[in-house]
């Protein structure tokens, strides 16, 4: 009796090399999946490049198949799935404000700066060939899961306003950022991001043209 016992206990011991191997790839995973997003839930482009780097970094040595699985993913991340499309659509330093009479605009209203919603939100448009005032509108929807009540960039969420500068400050400079304005730039890193996941490039061969 005593050495079935023995032979029982033998048979549940724990490896503790592979647990700490099964533990080390799981972990990867894990930190892939939450620290870049990889759910494509959270498609922050901001924050998954510094992310990404990291992780490259720390698995270059790592010859598990967990590792080899998450470094590829990290090759593709910013790799577009779709097809990019051919089409003549140029958003460059157009506004937001220049939507059709018959969309409705969000409620309750965010103001961009003007500099950013002429050359940011049209230069992501341009990427994907998607109306400034469409890109706008995307970022507001992040900017109301954050924030219910905000409407303009330069909003500094009650807190003094820095000396010296008007009410229509970009609200970002090398000593400060204001409140609306932290919103609205993570709001287009994730528009961003989205767009990547679900919208073609858009390939305008006259502009890329124009660019040399």
């Amino acid at each position: 009796m005593a050495a079935r016992a023995k032979k029982v206990n033998r048979s549940k011991r724990v490896d503790s090399v592979r647990a700490s191997r099964d533990g080390h790839q799981f972990h990867e995973a894990w930190v892939a999946r939450h620290a870049l997003g990889l759910d494509d839930g959270f498609p922050h482009v901001g924050l998954r490049e510094p992310a990404r780097r990291a992780l490259m970094s720390c698995l270059k040595n790592e010859r598990s198949k967990a590792a080899a699985r998450t470094i590829k993913k990290l090759q593709k991340v910013y790799v577009s799935a779709l097809r990019p499309v051919q089409q003549r659509i140029n958003t460059i330093r157009t506004i937001s404000w220049d939507r059709p009479k018959t969309a409705k605009k969000p409620k309750p209203p965010f103001h961009f700066d003007y500099d950013f919603d002429k050359h940011d939100l049209s230069r992501v448009g341009n990427i994907f060939g998607v109306p400034t005032w469409k890109i706008a509108d995307r970022c507001i929807s992040w900017i109301r899961t954050w924030d219910p009540k905000i409407e303009y960039m330069h909003d500094f969420g009650g807190r003094e306003r820095p000396s010296g500068h008007s009410n229509y400050t970009t609200g970002a400079e090398d000593s400060f950022q204001s409140y609306g304005a932290y919103l609205a730039r993570h709001a287009l890193a994730l528009t961003a991001g989205r767009l990547l996941l679900t919208t073609p490039l858009s390939v305008d061969r006259l502009y890329l043209r124009s660019l040399g």
